[in-house]
């Protein structure tokens, strides 16, 4: 049995159980503290029930926005900047500004990174040495970032 069948068996106990209550209390009126008392107990126990399963239902909401999150950095960001820094023809201010609205899904500094290299890359007094630099250094920190958000994804995936 899985864990919702179980709960559904349960729910439908603690109803059969409830209404064999209030049959015992028609027939038996002197019952009356015993069954107010069954029916706390068993409002407690429906709580506690309650309780758990929205946990895990909040739980598994926040693994969800997570990895939903963790997707749309590599798919808006990561991945299309990956791809023109790898290209023939680089990044440019036009690539830039086509990734400057998900540059907060960067981790770390790497918006400012990658803001340092477009304006240094822009100069016309930016030396190749400094722009090769810095070219590498962007290209590692990309590498190493979608590396890391790749495994965190898989774990967050087959953790469900």
């Amino acid at each position: 049995m899985r864990k919702d069948e179980i709960f559904e068996v349960i729910g439908y106990a603690l109803i059969l159980f409830s209404l064999f209550m209030l049959v015992l209390m028609g027939v038996f009126p002197g019952l009356l503290d015993f069954v107010e008392l069954t029916f706390n107990a068993l409002l407690v126990f429906v709580t506690l029930i309650y309780v758990v399963l929205t946990g895990k239902i909040l739980s598994d909401n926040k693994k969800s926005r997570m990895v939903d999150f963790k997707r749309a950095q590599l798919e808006k960001f990561y991945l299309p900047l990956h791809f023109a820094l790898t290209s023939f023809e680089g990044i440019d201010q036009l690539k830039y500004e086509l990734l400057q609205p998900y540059a907060y899904m960067g981790q770390g500094d790497l918006s400012s990174k990658l803001h340092e290299y477009i304006t240094c890359k822009e100069r016309i007094t930016a030396t190749d040495e400094k722009i090769g630099q810095l070219y590498r250094h962007l290209c590692d920190a990309v590498h190493n970032d979608i590396a890391s958000l790749t495994k965190e994804l898989q774990e967050l995936v087959l953790n469900e």
